[in-house]
């Protein structure tokens, strides 16, 4: 289990580090856009801010019931590998 989670931190570690450098590309090119740079960094915090509202608002769906399955399929999985 413990290996597991190592391997889903770095995985995470790298997937936030590609949001970062996307969402900064994305504001410059909303930036060139609309002609004003800071209305690009406005825009993309819209966005993240809208996701954050639909994230918490669904919260029970999206993250509590997936994550609980994942971590009780873990267990189980361990449990089977300790009887045989």
């Amino acid at each position: 289990m413990v290996a597991a989670f190592i391997a889903v931190a770095i995985v995470s570690i790298l997937y936030l580090l590609l949001v970062v450098f996307i969402s900064i590309a994305l504001a410059f090119a909303l930036g060139k856009w609309t002609g004003q740079l800071y209305c690009g960094f406005l825009i993309v915090t819209g966005l993240y801010f809208v996701a954050g509202l639909v994230i918490w608002l669904t919260k029970e769906q999206l993250l509590r019931f997936p994550i609980m399955n994942a971590i009780l399929k873990q267990l189980s999985n361990e449990r089977s590998d300790e009887e045989d």
